[in-house]
């Protein structure tokens, strides 16, 4: 099932001319016939959900109710997704999956590269399945470690008793076992030509529990992805990638649709994962479709060739996207610069400081809050009067506040993705003891999610608008930007100091349509989505989950 594609080619590299290496250019300038650029924001459409009792907040009020359109469960899933972009008001614009699957089943698409941390997202994988039945070829590839903690968890069902370590292997080969029955069973009932009903009940049945059983890598090379009783291998390509020496998580997210096209790439790039990411998290997508004769769609390349090739270890993928770079021969576009890790974090993270030290104003929104670097420099640009508003996940207060509800059975706190020392950081920033924050010198805000179901603000960007004024000021910071990528805020998505690193991909922005949306999008993020200090949830520090967790609001209509 598990393929490697083996000497891979970088495509036009070659065939570049010397003196379009000095023609810097915007990326809309290599070809404006074929670009086109949307971020898409995910924007969920979700429920009002109510607690089991008032709650009381900071400023000594109560709470009833959850936010409409921020706490959200899977039963909101099918209603984001199916939203087409007919819609114009803010909140309601097309959603990444409607996108990516208008994408997958344009005809014109003959080839998908795809790289994530995960991939659960089962419209996707069903369209993908369809396609290579098809004739469309996918090349895809996962993190092992998180791939094999998705099948870890769903191993208890194959032993009897607890799971534990040392029965983990006889789990692996009963599933391995299970599936193999389950697959021969699909193949055996497939066959069977004129079925009758009920033949057909206990096809669709068994299909039903094998897909069960399998990842969506997995899926795509089963039994269950053919045609005609055909597996499609020769058209999937799969990659599980280990924690090489120096290597950390494989956390890249690329969706390319046509890489080997000679005249244009759509690309899209986000904060999210190929999960729930697409739908009912709090993301930030982008659908870039650029010549394929840019340094953007380049370096691109670059990276899909690193990842397949050379990233046995940290040096030598270091060492493959530098020499990989210097052998485009375009120069990077002013409007649009990217950045790879390992390798090319700390530049990013120089980038950063530079543009939050030019800026009057900067908004940021985070999932993780560890990067020292950030941290100072957002520290240091509030002392100089610089207006800062920040935006969390609630995960992130409750855990520095303490007030994270207990889990009912163990009586411990529940476990979230973020540490108290993150909400120091925080204050930190704000310059205060608490979280409070002088109106005239910034405010951090929250969104209220729903931490029960890990349905997060899961966005990691920053809008700098570059607006302070000096003879000697660099001209890269002349223009208001809009830093964001795949890594969170934290030091092991962009430094090669510690002892392993993540895979990263990174941009930094100043296309102005680009840098308005984001505008806009924060503007409303921030006045209709997040909540205030003030009005945070103050639960009582023996509550449990059942005391505290929301119970959706049917709607009347």
């Amino acid at each position: 099932m598990e393929i490697i594609m083996k000497n891979s080619a970088l495509f036009l590299i070659g065939t570049m001319t010397v003196t379009s290496l000095l023609n810097a250019a915007t990326l809309k300038e290599r070809n404006p016939e074929v670009y086109n650029y949307d971020v898409l924001f995910t924007n969920p459409t979700c429920a009002v959900h109510e607690y089991p009792t008032p709650l009381k907040t900071q400023n000594g009020r109560t709470v009833k109710y959850t936010k409409e359109n921020v706490f959200c469960s899977g039963s909101d899933r099918d209603i984001t997704a199916s939203r087409d972009g007919s819609d114009t008001r803010m909140g309601k614009n097309e959603s990444p999956q409607h996108r990516l699957l208008k994408l997958i089943n344009d005809k014109a698409t003959k080839e998908i590269f795809m790289t994530y941390l995960s991939f659960s997202d089962s419209a996707v994988a069903d369209a993908l399945c369809e396609r290579m039945q098809k004739g469309m070829k996918l090349e895809l590839i996962l993190d092992k470690k998180n791939e094999q903690g998705s099948i870890d968890r769903s191993l208890s069902r194959y032993i009897n008793g607890r799971l534990t370590d040392e029965n983990r292997d006889e789990a692996l080969a009963n599933r391995e076992k299970a599936i193999e029955e389950a697959s021969n069973e699909v193949i055996r009932l497939s066959k069977i030509e004129n079925r009758t009903n009920r033949q057909d009940e206990k096809l669709k049945d068994a299909r039903k529990d094998l897909d069960r059983m399998l990842t969506k890598s997995e899926f795509l090379g089963s039994v269950l992805c053919s045609s005609n009783g055909t597996r499609v291998d020769q058209n999937y390509t799969l990659k599980r990638m280990e924690k090489q020496r120096g290597i950390n998580w494989s956390h890249t997210k690329i969706f390319m649709v046509n890489p080997n096209d000679p005249e244009k790439v759509t690309l899209a790039f986000s904060s999210a994962n190929m999960s729930s990411g697409t739908t009912i998290h709090h993301e930030n997508w982008h659908f870039v479709t650029a010549a394929t004769k840019s340094h953007f769609v380049q370096m691109h390349m670059c990276l899909r060739e690193a990842e397949f090739n050379h990233a046995n270890s940290r040096k030598e993928f270091i060492n493959f996207i530098a020499k990989c770079r210097k052998s485009i021969k375009l120069a990077e576009e002013d409007d649009i610069k990217t950045y790879i890790v390992p390798g090319e974090g700390e530049k990013a993270i120089e980038m950063i400081e530079g543009a939050i030290r030019w800026s009057k104003n900067v908004d940021l929104a985070a999932h993780r809050f560890t990067l020292k670097p950030l941290v100072n420099a957002l520290s240091k640009a509030r002392k100089d009067d610089t207006n800062i508003r920040m935006v969390f996940d609630d995960d992130i207060y409750l855990a520095g506040e303490r007030l994270l509800p207990l889990d009912d059975r163990t009586k411990k706190p529940m476990r979230v993705p973020n540490m108290g020392f993150e909400y120091n950081n925080i204050k930190k920033v704000l310059g205060k003891n608490d979280a409070t924050l002088e109106k005239d010198s910034g405010e951090a805000r929250y969104m209220t999610t729903n931490h029960f179901a890990f349905t997060i603000h899961h966005n990691k960007y920053l809008i700098l608008d570059n607006a302070r004024k000096d003879a000697n000021k660099p001209e890269m910071f002349n223009k208001p930007a809009v830093f964001c990528g795949a890594g969170n805020f934290t030091k092991a998505a962009f430094s090669t100091s510690g002892s392993a690193t993540n895979l990263e991909n990174y941009y930094y922005i100043t296309i102005p349509e680009v840098v308005e949306a984001f505008k806009k999008q924060y503007d409303y993020k921030w006045n209709d989505l997040a909540t205030a200090y003030e009005d945070m949830i103050v639960p009582d520090r023996d509550m449990t989950v059942s005391d505290v967790k929301p119970d959706r609001v049917d709607s009347e209509e």
